[in-house]
């Protein structure tokens, strides 16, 4: 069964959430809210939202693959309010073959990269910013996008805003980069492969768990606040005194007794008041009466004491000394984690790094970049992760100082601090969630107490004293504990407890013996108890159904918790992984972990279901449990992520193109090389390839396995730069200065020359810095002519073989010598060395510029006819002259 036919077999608001999952990479918090408010309204919930439900439906699922081809991505921009990238720029891909786009860090290339994960399939999606340094908060991403559909003979375009659903036409995609081929080592250290149908199903198990752990907290809060002494006073056999009885935890959601009831139970009015006045002065001498008023002061009394007990408590001295002591050590605890602190981050920027507020935001980060699959909780950032704050790549100096960082929010001050905070703090909730009756709630509950005529007035005064005594020491703690500094506080008065327990024994007694003697009117006793009741119930009405509503939405909630159960969903993914997990895909995993040279590795698959979670495993296969990063190494482990996104890549029906941004981080070079030749595979049988990287070994690797194959794999370069504080530029089928032949960066210092304006002053700062860089990449040049034309290439740069058979075009002579001596030095001296006074050097003109320039192509000239002579002459040495024939 797939899941959109399983799907029809659930409640609305589920179908609706699948929708949501489908649609939405992740989920934001209103979208999470929006779910949580239709799962309520469907258990009776009333909410303060649209509640209507759209049902999942094939629309919103993953186009499906079919015969006629993938969708071919052509071109992403113009953007706008992404990073800093600069407007007007359209980054164009390669629709054959594979596109390779340079970009160093800092340039712009990351902000592409997200915008593609955004657009297409990708596991962790880095969320869209706008420009951060800018004085005011950006509107939504906005992005162009232009994509061909299969079959179709020109590409359509397509205008984005972030926050929509993103173009469905490129949901199979798929996008890797270092956090993505990260994400199949989870927590536990495990890979994981979920095809899309299963994930989705996963998605709605973790959003279901995840909301049964709130509504369980929203209805733990509730049942703290009802889980005090409630309808004392009330006789169990009046109407008002059942339905009251009934509101309490225990009672389920049926047996609450419903509003109209309980407000026809407090119906009050002259007429009844009236008539328990007469009831009353003729039962004034009714032993029964007597003692029934008696035993309804007792329970208020009883329930009184109790109260007292857990105020004294939690004020008296003992308890204030105890919270002394606590805000003593969290104070102490946070000044010892400030002193580390101030020690090991005296030299950041922002002096108040360490304090309180700092470090919860790096926690939330630190969180952040953990459930987004960058690094676990302890695991270290790398170079070139992206930063969990502002998400830029990170470098080493970044690195230490997330380094430190971590040392210290794990470091055992810092753990002391927060363990003293939290246990202050939840010492002053429970302080605030002591219960203290009202003086209204007081005189209303020892009306009848007072009505005795005796000594009883003095008590109740004492009472009041006591509670509005509590109430001012209560008040001004918990405003001290704001500033951990406990001064001088209003004493608690004496406690009338025992005076209350004396009493309460002294009208037992008097009960008791009135209840020896014989009643005069049962009846009229009854009904004098029901008016009495009512009269009660009447007057604090508003409580009670207060706390009806409260216990109904807390078994409402509990309703809730019971529909979020994952047992339907784990046992339909259960059997949808039956159907989509074939041993075809064990087998795809295990060849791209041999290809990848992991197969030193002894691993196993496996596969299991956790809360509606299914898990594909490829664990380490030993005897006895075995943590894979502690085993295998940070270029093993990345290998391993990459083998399985490909392996998974491989699995997705239509051959649709995938984009990599830099994922080799880590890998030594004979695995950069296998995953570049892969990606090279993948693009000659045919699917679209992009790579976005700033790796220059893996950039040159790349064109080297596309030259390799045969055929030939066609490729485009296109460069991602900064100039002039514009970020993202993009250069179409250009290559960085590092990665360019002699001809092509003549070419490029010839288009600076002709750019520099003739009656520029020569000596200006300007043209000062204009001709140091100028006569930089100049001699960087005859460098570069040195291993590509001179020695032939026989040995390069970030290429770790040497060409022999190139050997038959090499020949270094004494003019050659002396030619690139004299020009090496002459660039030099001009390429920004810092001479002596007495020795100044006069700026070249842009004259002496070219001249410059055309003396290294004419050079390059001349040594290319003369490779060419000696190819053709060492030809011949390989082989043996030709006898004489006469």
């Amino acid at each position: 069964m797939t899941l959109l036919a399983w799907s029809t077999e659930l409640p609305s608001w589920q179908r609706d959430a699948l929708r949501r999952i489908a649609i939405n990479d992740s989920l934001s918090d209103a979208e999470r809210a929006a779910i949580c408010a239709r799962l309520k309204h469907a258990h009776g919930i009333a909410v303060e939202c649209e509640t209507g439900c759209v049902h999942l439906d094939a629309a919103h699922l993953p186009a499906q693959a079919d015969a006629e081809g993938a969708t071919v991505l052509c071109g992403i921009g113009p953007v706008e309010h992404v990073d800093r990238l600069a407007a007007g720029q359209e980054l164009r891909f390669g629709v054959d073959g594979i596109t390779l786009i340079y970009g160093d860090n800092g340039a712009g290339k990351s902000g592409y990269s997200r915008i593609a994960k955004k657009l297409c399939l990708a596991r962790v999606i880095d969320p869209l910013q706008g420009d951060v340094f800018a004085d005011q908060a950006s509107p939504p991403a906005r992005v162009r996008v232009r994509y061909r559909l299969p079959g179709a003979a020109e590409p359509q375009a397509e205008d984005w805003v972030d926050g929509q659903p993103r173009p469905a036409a490129l949901a199979r995609m798929m996008v890797l980069d270092s956090a993505n081929a990260r994400v199949y080592i989870d927590g536990k250290n495990e890979i994981t492969y979920l095809p899309r149908e299963i994930e989705i199903a996963t998605r709605l198990g973790e959003l279901c768990t995840s909301l049964s752990a709130e509504l369980q907290t929203e209805a733990d809060a509730i049942a703290r606040r009802l889980r005090v002494a409630f309808g004392a006073g009330y006789a169990q056999t009046t109407l008002a005194g059942r339905l009251v009885a009934r509101l309490s935890l225990e009672t389920l959601l049926g047996a609450l007794p419903d509003e109209a009831a309980l407000r026809d139970a407090a119906i009050w009015d002259g007429a009844r008041q009236d008539e328990l006045a007469k009831l009353t002065l003729e039962l004034a001498q009714d032993p029964v009466a007597q003692a029934a008023a008696r035993r309804r002061i007792i329970a208020v009394l009883e329930a009184l004491a109790a109260e007292i007990d857990g105020i004294t408590r939690a004020l008296d001295a003992d308890a204030i000394g105890r919270l002394r002591a606590r805000m003593a050590g969290a104070a102490e605890a946070a000044a010892a984690a400030g002193l580390a602190a101030q020690e090991l981050f005296a030299g950041e920027p922002i002096p108040q790094t360490g304090e309180g507020a700092w470090e919860q935001l790096y926690r939330i980060a630190r969180q952040f970049a953990a459930e987004s699959g960058v690094r676990g909780l302890d695991e270290a950032f790398q170079q070139g992760d992206p930063c969990p704050v502002c998400q830029r790549d990170l470098d080493d100096q970044a690195v230490e100082r997330l380094k430190r960082f971590d040392a210290f929010v794990r470091d055992a001050a810092a753990t002391a601090a927060d363990a003293a905070s939290a246990e202050l703090e939840a010492t002053m909730e429970e302080l605030g969630r002591v219960r203290l009756s009202t003086t209204a709630e007081l005189d209303r509950n020892l009306a009848e107490y007072r009505a005795l005529g005796g000594g009883e007035a003095g008590l109740a005064d004492a009472l009041r004293e006591f509670m509005a005594g509590a109430d001012q020491r209560r008040t001004a703690t918990l405003a001290a504990g704001q500033a951990l500094q406990l001064d001088a506080l209003p004493e608690l008065p004496p406690s009338p407890a025992d005076a209350v327990r004396a009493e309460i024994a002294r009208l037992s007694d008097e009960a008791a013996a009135l209840e020896a003697r014989p009643a005069q009117d049962p009846a009229r006793l009854a009904r004098a108890g029901e008016l009495r009741d009512a009269e009660r119930l009447a007057g604090e009405i508003d409580a009670v159904l207060a706390r009806r509503a409260d216990l109904e939405l807390r078994q409402r909630l509990l309703s809730c918790r019971t529909a979020l159960d994952t047992r339907r969903i784990s046992q339909f993914a259960t059997r949808r992984r039956g159907e989509l997990v074939t041993p075809e895909l064990r087998e795809r995993i295990m060849a791209e972990i041999q290809r990848l040279d992991l197969g030193h590795v002894p691993f196993r698959f496996g596969e299991a279901t956790e809360r509606g979670r299914n898990l594909f495993d490829v664990a380490l296969d030993a005897h006895r449990p075995a943590v894979k990063n502690r085993v295998l190494s940070e270029g093993e482990q990345r290998a391993l992520g990459i083998a399985c996104f490909l392996a998974e890549m491989s699995r997705i029906p239509g051959h649709h193109g995938i984009i990599v941004d830099d994922p080799v981080t880590s890998l030594d070079h004979q695995r950069l090389r296998k995953v570049a030749e892969r990606l090279v595979e993948e693009a000659a049988a045919g699917r679209q390839v992009i790579v976005f990287t700033h790796h220059l070994i893996f950039y040159q690797e790349i064109l080297s396995a596309a030259a390799a194959r045969v055929p030939q794999v066609k490729k485009i370069v296109n460069l991602i730069g900064k100039s002039d504080g514009r970020f993202g530029l993009v250069s179409e089928d250009d290559e960085p200065w590092i990665a360019k032949k002699v001809v092509k960066r003549i070419e490029a210092l010839r288009t600076r020359l002709r750019a520099i304006p003739a009656a520029m002053n020569r000596e200006s700062d300007e043209f000062r810095r204009i001709a140091k860089d100028f006569y930089t990449d100049l001699r960087e040049t005859w460098e570069r002519l040195v291993e590509e034309v001179l020695l032939n290439g026989v040995v390069e740069r970030f290429s770790s073989g040497v060409k022999t058979q190139s050997l038959k075009e090499v020949l270094v002579e004494d003019g050659d010598y002396q030619r690139i001596f004299s020009n090496m030095k002459r660039v030099s001296e001009m390429s920004g060395h810092d001479m002596a006074a007495g020795r100044q050097i006069p700026i070249p003109d842009l004259a002496e510029m070219r001249r410059d320039l055309e003396a290294i192509d004419a050079y390059r000239t001349e040594l290319q006819r003369r490779k060419n002579d000696l190819r053709a002459r060492r030809q011949a040495l390989e082989e043996p002259p030709v006898a004489r024939v006469e």
